[in-house]
């Protein structure tokens, strides 16, 4: 091969190394050894609520023990760090801006309808039975994005075979999401404790991302990059020079008494800029 060959394992501290990861390191590292190349390992932390304590450790100890040796990672270091996908936020957020001003992409989110389509063609190929109203129920509460939609897809298919005949219709994957304490427009727990944190704590704002982070228990990179952008969408949440704002939508989606002088008054906020 004319360029050095560099492969990566990029598993998720969220529990034990699965037998599908070992068979995935152990090719690459393989792989690469056979051509003179490199094995990278990339820590994949970006998902704060499966974080599992001591998972890193658990992995780099299995990897040892299965003979594979790494040639950069968190303890290795290299020359393409940092190697946890959390630590790289502001190398993505560059780019994403450098794409952004050059009109090379676009921030944009499905409808309901589009949604509904992708439903449909992924229940397909999953073989799965799923009527019209039962794919716009579950992209309806999909933010606006493909990927959940997948992810609540397979959620309520596993409804359907367990309290039902496997079909999934509305009225299945309305309960099936219920349950799962996903509302009417896709907020879940975290949305909806971000909201309620910011009015009962902080007089609905403007309060801080990392003091906001902090309250709520959860990463500032999680809250910014996973759940902002789609309450700023919906228009729940503003993101001003002094911090976070709740607005007159969001008091009255979770049924709270909205007080006016409370609350930062709603502005257009560009998504990136900087709290």
């Amino acid at each position: 091969m004319s360029q050095k060959v560099r492969v990566r394992f990029a598993p998720s501290p969220t529990g034990p190394l699965h037998i599908g990861g070992v068979r995935t390191a152990l090719y690459n590292y393989l792989f690469a050894r056979q051509h003179g190349g490199e094995m990278i390992l990339r820590i994949e932390d970006t998902d704060s609520q499966r974080f599992v304590p001591g998972a890193e450790q658990y992995i780099n100890e299995s990897l040892a023990w299965l003979g594979i040796k790494i040639d950069e990672g968190v303890s290795e270091g290299g020359a393409y760090g940092p190697y946890k996908q959390s630590e790289r936020r502001d190398i993505y957020r560059e780019h994403v801006k450098m794409l952004l001003d050059n009109d090379k992409a676009y921030i944009a989110f499905d409808t309901p309808e589009e949604l509904a389509e992708i439903v449909r063609r992924s229940a397909g190929i999953l073989g799965m039975e799923i009527s019209d109203d039962g794919a716009m129920e579950i992209a309806s509460r999909s933010r606006g994005t493909p990927r959940i939609a997948h992810r609540l897809l397979k959620r309520v298919r596993d409804f359907a075979q367990v309290m039902g005949d496997g079909k999934i219709d509305s009225e299945i994957a309305n309960f099936a999401l219920t349950k799962l304490e996903i509302d009417q427009l896709g907020l879940d727990n975290t949305d909806r404790r971000m909201l309620e944190t910011i009015i009962k704590f902080y007089d609905g704002g403007p309060v801080g991302l990392e003091t906001l982070a902090a309250t709520v228990g959860e990463e500032a990179i999680t809250l910014e990059d996973v759940y902002e952008p789609y309450l700023m969408q919906i228009g729940y949440l503003s993101r001003t020079p002094r911090g976070r704002c709740v607005t007159r939508l969001a008091y009255e989606h979770l049924g709270i008494p909205f007080h006016a002088a409370k609350t930062a008054p709603s502005e257009q906020i560009k998504m990136f800029t900087e709290e």
